[in-house]
């Protein structure tokens, strides 16, 4: 009796075993299936343009954020960018876009005189606006970005470097800070460019 009892029981936590699997298959694939959306932004540009959600339409982005008066990462960082830069060339559905955390520091101007001093291609735009608008997008991108009273510079910002898709869902994130993850990234870019 106790034998049959225990064949029972265990085909029985099989059974359930199963079905719960089946559940949360279900229920994974669901959530797989709810695709984030960009939220609407109106940024301005190094050169002083409007840059909105239309900018981007259609177009990869590499993403980061970053401020001028970074002394820290940013430096780093923007070496890094400039081969992701080279690797895109002329390519126009490619976008770089530097969001910087430091809107009162990072003046249009400041951007502009960055870009210039960095010798950054037109496919790199520097990009300011209001703290909310520029949270908002990091909070997107699943990347910390903002003010830290506790950071000698006052602000906190991730290193990665964030690829969206061509409707704005961030496909993978690349370590901005080294070079193998970059090459990655690169090599990414040249296969789309094949598409």
């Amino acid at each position: 009796m106790k034998t049959a009892l225990n064949k029972f029981l265990a085909f029985f936590v099989i059974v359930l075993a199963f079905n719960m699997e089946a559940c949360t298959h279900n229920k994974v694939q669901q959530e797989a299936e709810v695709v984030k959306q960009l939220p609407y932004f109106e940024l301005t540009d190094q050169d002083g343009n409007a840059f909105t959600n239309a900018s981007v339409k259609n177009k990869y982005i590499i993403s980061a954020f970053f401020f001028t008066g970074c002394p820290s990462i940013c430096p780093k960082m923007t070496t890094q960018m400039k081969r992701v830069a080279a690797a895109i060339g002329k390519d126009e559905k490619f976008l770089i876009l530097y969001h910087s955390i430091d809107p009162e520091g990072d003046t249009q101007q400041q951007l502009n005189f960055y870009a210039l001093k960095n010798n950054l291609p037109a496919s790199w735009k520097l990009l300011r606006g209001d703290t909310g608008n520029i949270y908002r997008l990091a909070n997107y991108y699943l990347v910390r970005a903002g003010r830290d009273k506790n950071d000698a510079a006052g602000f906190i910002h991730s290193g990665s470097f964030v690829l969206t898709d061509q409707n704005g869902v961030p496909n993978k994130y690349y370590n901005g800070l080294d070079s193998t993850s970059v090459q990655e990234l690169i090599h990414q870019i040249q296969n789309l460019k094949k598409i």
